[in-house]
């Protein structure tokens, strides 16, 4: 017998691990208008060209379609490895444009690696630069141990 749960949003049964068309619906309007608010168009058109697409996909695949963070904390720590979601920027474009599609400045991680990393690069300029670090040499042990 399948669980459910109740939507936020209306109030309808949903299957738990699927999500209520109203949400899907309320999530596309937010993201629209959130990209509308955004002053960053260069970024934007960029994320939505086909060059990204295609190295971001190249970049997951090289993984095997693993979070590197998720890896290295697994490794160490035991922890669950997920799937990546996204291919992060190390270095930021809007810090250096140049690196947009350089496979070394990039990295596949999961949404909740992502929003943590994003978190300590906030914190400070020190916090953000050994962060960096961190994720490359999470990119070095990863090669050195697969390939």
């Amino acid at each position: 017998m399948a669980m459910y749960k109740i939507c936020p949003q209306c109030g309808k049964h949903v299957e738990y691990g699927k999500q209520c068309e109203c949400l899907d619906k309320y999530n596309k309007e937010r993201y629209k208008a959130y990209k509308n608010r955004r002053n960053d168009k260069k970024e934007q058109s960029f994320y939505s060209g086909q060059a990204w697409r295609k190295c971001s996909k190249n970049i997951r695949t090289h993984y095997f379609g693993l979070c590197t963070y998720c890896w290295y904390r697994n490794k160490y720590n035991n922890d669950e490895i997920n799937y990546s979601s996204l291919t992060h920027h190390i270095v930021e474009i809007k810090e250096d444009w140049h690196k947009r599609l350089q496979t070394d400045n990039l990295t596949p991680l999961c949404d909740e690696c992502h929003s943590k990393i994003h978190t300590l690069y906030d914190k400070n300029e020190q916090t953000k630069i050994n962060t960096q670090d961190l994720l490359r040499i999470i990119k070095n042990e990863f090669e050195n141990d697969y390939y």
